[in-house]
């Protein structure tokens, strides 16, 4: 199995960026991306024979303005890495790829097509107080929101091999059907036990689930089979 910190290992500081106008990504958390856009498959191909890293992050409100330009993004956004990948038949690439680190985005240029940024590591603080026991509740809760028995979903989606609080938070994060802009406050969060409380807020106030995300969704740690 692979884990960020060895992933992490090998990258130099700085990526491409890759501004979403309606996707938040959260660290420890892998989805699958279809790329199609001239500039981001150009982007796809020379991470391939780089280091494997793009940095997603949040386009900012009435993005569509200056699109094809550089429109604002949100400061902070997530790691990634490609962890898989397909070169399909119409052009366009299948990728998969795996959160490894909240970043502090510093500067982004406009070097190629797409920009690259210099990155910095936002170090959140999890605490293990309690770890086990927060994580029964927010599965239990987050199960009866879903409508699926918690040992099922436990197999599922979270098959570690110990439970980890940090894990489930953020795929419930990204699975929650809230305001993406709500969804960037809670990856800006700085601790996990924050992003935890307002999670069972939103559960209990019967926040709707997006199944279909669940379709892509892959959580860390990654076996060691890549392209």
């Amino acid at each position: 199995m692979i884990h960020r910190d060895k992933i992490l290992k090998g990258y130099s500081g700085s990526s491409p960026i890759f501004p979403l106008p309606n996707f938040v990504m959260f660290p420890n958390i892998g989805n699958e991306f279809l790329i199609f856009e001239p500039r981001y498959i150009e982007m796809v191909q020379n991470v391939i024979e780089n280091e494997r890293f793009i940095t997603i992050t949040l386009l900012k409100p009435n993005w569509n303005n200056d699109y094809e330009n550089s429109p604002k993004i949100y400061q902070i956004g997530t790691l990634c890495y490609l962890k898989k990948f397909e070169n399909r038949k119409d052009g366009k690439y299948k990728i998969i790829l795996f959160g490894v680190d909240k970043v502090e985005i510093n500067e982004a240029e406009q070097t190629k097509n797409y920009r690259i940024a210099a990155t910095t590591s936002t170090n959140e603080i999890i605490s293990s107080i309690d770890e086990k026991e927060k994580y029964k509740i927010l599965i239990d809760r987050f199960s009866n929101l879903f409508g699926q028995s918690n040992e099922s979903l436990s197999l599922s989606y979270l098959s570690n091999e110990e439970p980890n609080l940090e894990i489930l938070v953020n795929f419930i994060s990204m699975a929650m059907d809230i305001p993406i802009e709500e969804k960037q406050k809670l990856l800006e969060l700085p601790e996990i036990g924050l992003r935890y409380e307002v999670l069972l807020h939103f559960i209990d106030n019967e926040i709707s689930i997006n199944k279909s995300i669940l379709d892509y969704t892959q959580i860390m740690p990654l076996d060691d089979s890549i392209n």
